[in-house]
């Protein structure tokens, strides 16, 4: 399935797979999470920057966007915050991550998208049922919501999910 990405970016599974990395990436860290735009600054020196000068090299610009994303999560105090701004610079450049990685994640894409009320009905069924030790019917539905597009993640805070 093809996905836009956010904002007016590119689309295509290729360019989905670096931004849905990059966005998790982002969703683990709440200080990135919370930072704005304005604190975003583009190295006008960086890879990225220089890849797009050089005749629009989408590919290179979303793989630095990737590794950036990389160094931030190893990184610590100034160090880090200077990649988070130079990540969300070249992002913002491209276009990308203009919205909250969590609401890109859930927000419904297509009209006949399943809702998001939907969804937490079933995983409240889903969770009755796994009480119930019912454990055939909490698969069941699951499954229906994998077959509408929805991944569910299970741990000891409960369940998220996202679509596919």
């Amino acid at each position: 399935m093809e996905m836009k990405l956010a904002g007016d970016g590119a689309t295509g599974p290729g360019c989905r797979a670096i931004t849905t990395r990059t966005a998790i990436f982002l969703i683990t860290d709440d200080r990135v999470a919370g930072m704005r735009h304005m604190d975003a600054k583009l190295n006008h020196q960086g890879e990225g920057y220089k890849a797009l000068l050089d005749d629009l090299n989408t590919p290179a610009a979303l793989s630095e966007v990737h590794r950036l994303a990389r160094l931030m999560h190893s990184s610590e105090g100034d160090e880090k915050r200077r990649l988070q701004a130079e990540l969300l610079g070249l992002a913002e450049l491209m276009g990308l991550l203009q919205q909250d990685p969590e609401d890109w994640f859930t927000l419904a894409r297509q009209a006949d998208d399943i809702s998001s009320d939907d969804i937490e009905a079933l995983i409240a069924q889903r969770t009755e049922a796994k009480l119930n030790k019912d454990y055939a019917g909490a698969d069941a539905i699951r499954q229906e919501l994998l077959d509408k597009g929805v991944t569910l993640e299970d741990s000891r805070e409960g369940t998220k999910w996202r679509r596919s």
